[in-house]
């Protein structure tokens, strides 16, 4: 596909003006030479641009394992150290959003800062709806009211 691009340039710009006056009968050796020189060095930075976005992708997916391993420690350190009800205490350890959390319980337990947050302040205090999506597959709706989990909506 890259070399057809390049030849087609070629063809369209044509020879040089120099060919062109000497013999009106294609182009010279050198121009040829000049345009698989040019193919070269695109398929060479189209081969450069593949390898850094495969290195790219691992360093993304070590990244990713890197904040899924402190996210546990975090969790587990949270559990140690803060005295909370068993029923939420059970939440958090399997990850799972209850009404009666307050922020910070919520964030421990989802392991990940919400896609997104929306915010709502009235005259009687400040609502929120947290948006996380998992895999582009399922999308998890948290509510909370003045900082406390009062309603979960799930969807696939």
């Amino acid at each position: 596909m890259i070399k057809v691009v390049v030849v087609a340039l070629i063809i369209m710009v044509g020879c040089t003006t120099q060919t062109t006056r000497d013999a009106n009968v294609g182009c010279t050796t050198q121009t040829t030479r000049d345009a698989n020189t040019s193919i070269r060095n695109v398929e060479r930075a189209f081969r450069e641009a593949e390898e850094k976005i495969a290195l790219r992708r691992k360093e993304s997916a070590e990244a990713n394992r890197i904040a899924k391993e402190w996210w546990i420690e975090l969790k587990r350190e949270y559990l140690e150290t803060i005295p909370v009800a068993s029923e939420i205490r059970t939440a958090i350890y399997r990850g799972v959003p209850i009404p009666g959390m307050d922020e910070i319980q919520l964030t421990v337990t989802m392991g990940a800062h919400p896609t997104r947050t929306n915010t709502t302040v009235t005259i009687n205090g400040t609502r929120e709806q947290r948006v996380y999506r998992y895999n582009n597959t399922r999308t998890l709706y948290v509510y909370l009211t003045n900082g406390v989990v009062t309603a979960i909506q799930r969807s696939r």
